[in-house]
């Protein structure tokens, strides 16, 4: 069985998405904005987050003009938008730019081939890391004057992308989407599901505190339920898509706590976009 939807369906789909986003924004802009501020008091740390915030969208909607000749939310201001909610806060301007200009090349030119948003975002990590900046904590979180608390995973603060760290949002979010007709629910929920036995089986070797962590990573989990099942960039028979889900969560729960655990879902998802069609292949036979 495929599944297809025209192109209407899918620019009213980006709209929704969107207006789901507001929240994680508006939260992202006081964890990392104003409340780093009211930490340091530089200003340069205020504006920095809001500032990359009105580049990424204003280069999103730009693009979205170009090719539809209107000022709408769709494939490219989304992809913009997802860009920049994951990334690291210190990310500098310039990398921004950089990362924005890898993410226009993979939706022109690789079309579906990659999956645009991971692959920018795997970019920049690679360059913060080269360059010794890598890391996902911000100002106050970097200083060591405060340390979250095992409760503040469910409920307040966790280490993450600019925008995507708070779990209630993430949790509500995937509620509201489940319901949505265009949702890739089948990706989603054997991602999450395998992610999570593959965890909770390595609680037999490792702290169990580290493996409680990266379930209730909300960045984690944000980019599984949010950005992996993208409808151009993920497997679209029925069978394939749970196919495609359970290799995001059981390699990407691999890569997490053996190597990589911010980066692990964004690696499994690009190979995982790149290989899609072989997923597909064996079920259209069929």
């Amino acid at each position: 069985m495929t599944i297809n939807h025209s192109k209407n369906d899918l620019n009213n789909y980006y709209k929704f998405i969107f207006f789901l986003c507001i929240p994680f924004i508006v939260y992202g802009l006081y964890k990392n904005s104003l409340m780093v501020y009211l930490e340091s008091k530089q200003v340069l740390l205020l504006v920095k987050p809001i500032i990359s915030l009105i580049l990424s969208l204003g280069l999103g909607f730009l693009m979205d003009y170009k090719f539809t000749k209107t000022i709408k939310v769709n494939r490219f201001t989304i992809s913009a938008l997802f860009l920049w909610m994951i990334l690291p806060v210190g990310t500098p301007f310039w990398l921004y730019v950089a990362g924005f200009g890898i993410l226009w090349l993979s939706l022109l030119k690789l079309n579906d081939f990659v999956h645009p948003i991971m692959l920018s975002k795997l970019f920049c990590v690679l360059i913060l890391f080269l360059l010794s900046k890598y890391s996902y904590q911000n100002y106050y979180e970097a200083s060591g004057l405060y340390v979250y608390s095992f409760t503040d995973l469910f409920f307040k603060n966790q280490v993450g992308g600019i925008a995507t760290s708070n779990l209630i949002l993430v949790i509500i979010s995937f509620i509201i989407l489940l319901f949505h007709p265009l949702y890739k629910k089948n990706i989603s929920v054997p991602a999450i599901a395998s992610y999570i036995v593959v965890l909770l089986l390595f609680a037999l070797f490792i702290s169990e505190a580290r493996v409680f962590e990266l379930i209730l990573s909300a960045s984690i989990l944000f980019e599984m339920v949010m950005i992996a099942p993208l409808n151009e960039y993920s497997s679209y028979t029925l069978k394939g898509q749970w196919l495609f889900g359970v290799f995001v969560g059981l390699f990407g729960a691999l890569v997490s706590v053996l190597a990589l655990p911010y980066e692990g879902i964004a690696i499994v998802v690009v190979i995982a976009s790149i290989i899609k069609k072989l997923f597909d292949k064996k079920f259209l036979l069929n």
